[in-house]
């Protein structure tokens, strides 16, 4: 007995690769529109991060459904991650600007605190028998950044770079460093924030200074600045002096006050840099900021009226 043959099914064959039902060309369209009205309604950015959102779920739908919308949602991913990079550029570079300014406020509130424990800020350094630098004042504040583990294990009988204290060199707290600088947080050696020191400032060199000896006010008196490439080690007692920098932000050459943020020139150099003043606000000084207004700025009793209005 043989058996009849098979009835024919109903079933239709598979869609061929970039054949599209009516019904995928309708959505097609609607996916349109919509990204129209959110082009129109909020901007381009909006448009591109919805790209890149929807590109996920078109490739996993894609990848299930073993059909051509995975090579549509890993082309919508590509062109997503592509359109993204310059609108996201700018976002990135403002959130690392806020954080270098809460590093700059925690390094305020940490000599604030040594102040109200000592009754004056810590002096730049502390110098040997013979006058040299040996110890910085960053590791005179670490017990008040909550480092008392750091400072427990420096070494004060030996000097920053002594067999002991070396070995600290790579556990820089995270508060002195900038995150525009290139390369990962942690290991880091350099420091990102300096003292501008020397005579007449709030750092002149192995002296105190307290806040009653700030008589052009502790608003208008700048206390730590930032610095990039310093080529400065954390646990270094150096920074800036006010006699051999230049007075002015960002300047072609010379170690100065400077830093990454804001639109960048062939150099690698910001618009401006991050400071942070004596009663712990912190403001953003631009390139144009004149050398009178920032020497009045960093001297304590100059009796100069510091107005930002004229830069």
């Amino acid at each position: 007995m043989t058996s009849s043959p098979p009835l024919p099914t109903s079933a239709t064959p598979p869609p061929k690769p970039f054949q599209f039902s009516l019904q995928q060309l309708l959505l097609a369209m609607l996916g349109c529109a919509v990204l129209f009205a959110i082009t129109t309604q909020l901007g381009l950015a909006w448009l591109y991060l919805s790209i890149l959102a929807a590109s996920p779920l078109i490739l996993l739908y894609g990848a299930i459904r073993r059909n051509s919308w995975f090579l549509v949602g890993l082309a919508g991913l590509v062109i997503g991650v592509w359109l993204c990079l310059p609108t996201l550029g700018p976002h990135v570079s403002s959130a690392r600007r806020l954080q270098c300014g809460n590093h700059l406020k925690d390094i305020a509130a940490a000599l604030d605190a040594y102040h109200t424990a000592k009754g004056t800020f810590p002096p730049a350094y502390l110098a040997d028998s013979n006058g040299r630098p040996i110890h910085s004042w960053r590791v005179l504040i670490l017990p008040y950044l909550g480092r008392n583990d750091l400072y427990a294990r420096y070494n004060f009988n030996e000097p920053w770079n002594g067999p002991n204290n070396r070995k600290l060199l790579a556990e820089m707290p995270h508060e002195f460093g900038c995150p525009s600088e290139p390369g990962p947080m942690s290991g880091r050696t350099e420091t990102s924030y300096l003292a501008v020191v020397g005579p007449g400032t709030v750092w002149p060199c192995e002296k105190a200074v307290s806040m009653s000896q700030i008589l052009d006010g502790t608003s208008s008196t700048l206390l730590v600045v930032e610095v990039h490439d310093s080529g400065i080690a954390w646990l270094e007692p150096r920074d800036l002096h006010i006699s051999q920098m230049p007075m002015a932000i960002n300047p072609p050459r010379g170690q100065s006050i400077n830093s990454r943020h804001g639109s960048k020139d062939d150099h690698g150099r910001g618009n401006g840099t991050v400071a942070v003043f004596c009663d712990g606000h912190t403001q953003f000084l631009p390139n144009t900021l004149s050398p009178k207004t920032l020497r009045a700025a960093l001297t304590i009793a100059g009796g100069e009226t510091v107005n930002w209005d004229d830069d």
